[in-house]
């Protein structure tokens, strides 16, 4: 007999969060679709930061947000790309934007 596994409350809650809101779509801002997303951080070691992302929180105070929020909130700030410093389940939650040279 095949062994199922066993997910905690706050697991499956976390979750259940996740795929809410992967399955809501946001839209981008003109020009947010060439900001770059990278969690390497030698990848802005050339770049100007201009600001930090301020994730999207809900009703709990919990934060959440897509890489189109991402992208939306570096178009704003003049950035081109956004080191994500902390992500959950491949979302991304924390970061800083930049504003790197062009072919970078």
């Amino acid at each position: 007999m095949a062994r199922r596994p066993r997910y905690t409350l706050p697991t499956l809650a976390v979750m259940a969060t996740a795929l809410v809101h992967a399955c809501a779509t946001t839209t981008l801002a003109p020009g947010a679709a060439q900001v770059r997303l990278t969690d390497q951080a030698g990848d802005v070691q050339h770049c100007a930061p201009v600001g930090n992302i301020t994730p999207a929180r809900d009703a709990k105070g919990d934060t959440f947000s897509t890489p189109a929020d991402f992208k939306n909130q570096a178009i704003g700030l003049g950035g081109n790309t956004v080191l994500v410093t902390k992500a959950l389940l491949g979302a991304p939650i924390d970061g800083v934007v930049y504003r790197c040279p062009s072919g970078q």
